[in-house]
């Protein structure tokens, strides 16, 4: 990793410090170490894009007083860029200034939640938000993303999700750092949720108060309340809102000279003091700073005022004018009308349904109307598609996400699913994160196994059974497309009545692997599969062939094998097969139809050597994917 030099008309100071950044394909948001302020983090204006998602490099970051007041004043201009040139709009008060002027946005209809808990063991208050959310959730007809601070002195992310009890609510487990707070779970949550659709907004809180136990109980309970109350009883109010604001907060705070909060970040000219607020994903996601988040304990409550101009936003809770920024929140004297936890106008029990479309919500569908509630929300079906991309994972999700988009641009676009086989906490939240209305996650959690080959051939098997099209793509997470019709080519291979159609299984000891079939790019016909009763078990072919079980065994190296029982069933009933391609063992395969560096996942557990080899080759395929997936952006596909 290399450092950008530091930027300014004086020497640089030896105390500037580093940042480092990772790269999402977009902009650069700061992980890992970092530098203290008043030191700013390098802005993305002034870093080189990245070569793929998920590279992270280190920068030296900006001290503010090294800079001329020419250069601070651009750099800052800088990353409110597109802001200061747009359009006034009318600077919103509770009760006035909301209905002078014409709608100058779409409407909203689909409305995101990104929320942090802090679960706070020697404390209830995290409980007691939780439960002012959850008497609200009803209104959100899209992603629900909730992140769970974990560590010493924290409750299990188990205990939150029981508390929260709500269907469709994705849960993303974040170590937590008690430095930035909040702040370090906020890159993820907006990865999740992120879009530019004019119809799309987002709603982000936290669980109030749950760390600041030395403060006034009170006072934030009534705050707390307030906030939740005004931004979320009213659904109408604040979708209109929505159509002149791209921000619609609370406790809106306006420095003329600029914020500086008790951490010394000076980023923000203006605030939604609590860090309660909605915001326009058309807006925000089009703007080249909304990946900047200050590595700060402020960095969420400071973050829109980093590219939003104060007036494209407006509060509906406003206790004090908002030039008024000496009031204080904690101070129970600001809530004349305070709501406390007891006696709230809301019922304990779930919401009344909402009859909105929600995509990608698991069945049973407990949310919406349906007489069929087996058959889900989405607007295209399963199996509306012609083909099931399967995809056993495990780990490296930033490696699957470029997989997956290759697929969804093939001019055949298939139906995913996702059989993870045992990622990490983290890692899983991320695959878990990519369910669309076109992807499924599910996931085996194995206490044990008696074959390494084990776990994917579940996969496999689960795959085959979860089919609801009439064909099945079988592929693996480090597998990059490199040919944009190849489905379309492997179902033209099955036209003529063959059952499958893919590469050859790879080199094997046991003397029957040629003209094998593999799984890491072959196409299959679901019917022929059930009429031959296709399967992957391993227990199930030792069953067959009359061995104790599926221990490996010296004496038959590389059997049995995942795709063994499979190919065996195959040969038996004479289904015919195509070879449309061959791989090479412990390589990167590439040809004109795919680029697999092949075992990349299962080398990271059982052969580390191997694995340093194989992610060189995947950093190289990976920039190559991205080249592919920009130039058939530029031609999409209908679906």
């Amino acid at each position: 990793m290399s450092a950008q030099p530091s930027t300014g008309d004086s020497p640089a100071r030896d105390d500037t410090g580093t940042c480092d950044m990772m790269w999402d394909g977009a902009g650069w948001n700061c992980v890992g170490n970092h530098c203290v302020p008043p030191n700013i983090c390098p802005p993305g204006n002034i870093l080189q894009p990245g070569e793929y998602p998920g590279e992270i490099r280190t920068f030296a970051c900006v001290y503010p007083e090294s800079l001329s007041r020419e250069k601070k004043a651009a750099l800052l201009g800088a990353l409110r860029s597109g802001v200061q040139d747009a359009p006034a709009k009318t600077t919103a008060t509770p009760g006035a200034g909301m209905s002078g002027s014409a709608p100058e946005y779409p409407a909203v209809s689909k409305l995101n939640l990104m929320y942090h808990v802090y679960p706070n063991a020697a404390s209830d208050a995290w409980l007691r938000n939780v439960r002012q959310l959850r008497r609200r959730l009803g209104i959100f007809n899209g992603r629900k993303v909730v992140a769970v601070a974990t560590g010493p002195g924290l409750v299990h992310p188990d205990e939150v999700q029981s508390a929260l009890e709500w269907p469709g609510v994705e849960y993303l487990p974040v170590p937590n750092d008690p430095e930035i707070g909040h702040t370090a779970s906020f890159a993820g949550l907006l990865a999740a949720v992120r879009s530019k659709d004019a119809s799309e907004a987002t709603f982000y809180a936290h669980t109030k108060g749950a760390a600041n136990g030395r403060l006034d109980a009170k006072a934030i309970e009534y705050w707390r309340n307030a906030m939740y109350a005004s931004l979320l009883d009213d659904p109408d109010q604040v979708r209109n809102s929505l159509r002149r604001f791209a921000a619609v907060g609370a406790c809106k705070k306006v420095h003329p000279q600029g914020a500086i909060f008790p951490s010394n970040l000076t980023w923000s000219r203006w605030h939604f003091s609590g860090t309660f607020f909605w915001f326009r994903h058309d807006r925000v996601f089009s703007d080249p700073h909304w990946t900047f988040i200050p590595h700060d304990y402020y960095g969420v409550e400071t973050w829109l005022g980093g590219f939003l101009a104060a007036e494209e936003a407006c509060s509906l809770l406003q206790p004090r004018p908002e030039t008024e920024v000496s009031w204080f929140g904690y101070d129970r004297d600001n809530w004349t009308s305070p709501i406390p936890d007891e006696g709230t106008p809301h019922p304990v029990a779930a919401p009344r349904p909402t009859p909105v479309r929600v995509p990608a919500q698991t069945i049973p569908i407990r949310a919406v109307p349906a007489p069929q509630i087996w058959e889900g929300t989405c607007a295209r079906k399963p199996w509306e598609y012609r083909v099931t991309a399967a995809i056993p994972a495990i780990d490296h999700a930033e490696q699957l996400a470029v997989a997956v988009e290759l697929l969804r641009l093939q001019t055949v676009r298939p139906y995913i699913m996702v059989i993870d086989t045992g990622s990490s906490r983290e890692q899983f939240a991320r695959i878990e994160a990519m369910r669309a209305a076109d992807l499924e996650v599910h996931a085996i959690r194995l206490h044990g196994a008696r074959h390494p080959s084990d776990p994917v051939a579940h996969a496999m098997d689960l795959a085959f059974s979860m089919c609801r099209t009439p064909f099945l793509f079988a592929t693996h997470q480090d597998c990059f497309l490199r040919r944009r019709d190849f489905l379309e080519y492997l179902l033209s291979e099955l036209a003529d009545g063959a059952a499958a159609a893919g590469y050859e299984l790879s080199p094997r000891e046991h003397a029957d692997w040629q003209g094998m079939l593999g799984h890491t790019a072959t196409m299959f016909d679901m019917r022929q599969m059930d009429q031959i009763g296709a399967g992957w078990s391993l227990r199930r072919l030792c069953t067959l062939r009359g061995f104790a079980d599926q221990r490996p065994d010296l004496s038959r190296p590389n059997w049995p094998d995942t795709e063994s029982l499979l190919n065996i069933l195959l040969r038996e009933h004479a289904a015919r097969v195509k070879i449309v391609g061959r791989e090479e063992n412990f390589v990167r395969n590439k040809d004109e139809n795919i680029d697999h560096c092949r075992s990349l996942p299962s080398s990271s557990f059982y052969a580390p050597g191997y694995y340093s080899q194989a992610l060189r080759w995947y950093q190289e395929a990976r920039a190559e994917a991205l080249t592919r997936i920009a130039a058939w952006s530029e031609s999409p596909i209908p679906c």
